[in-house]
């Protein structure tokens, strides 16, 4: 899926996965090919506040790239 994504212009991707966690291989494969983020879908609820501030820095991250001239 994320291959067929980085054929054309799209929104951050954050991956929310249980297979993802934080330097594993599968989170490694997923930002190689062009997710923005990756997370433990088994700690979305634990870790709120974490998610929310990551879901943040990708808007703002994104919002930075948008504003710089072409």
């Amino acid at each position: 899926f994320l291959d067929e994504l980085s054929r054309q212009p799209h929104a951050p991707i954050i991956v929310l996965s249980s297979s993802t966690n934080d330097g594993g291989a599968e989170t490694k494969e997923a930002i190689s090919r062009g997710a923005h983020a990756c997370f433990d879908k088994r700690r979305v609820i634990a870790e709120a506040p974490r998610f929310r501030r990551l879901l943040k820095s990708v808007v703002a991250r994104r919002a930075r790239r948008l504003a710089r001239p072409h």
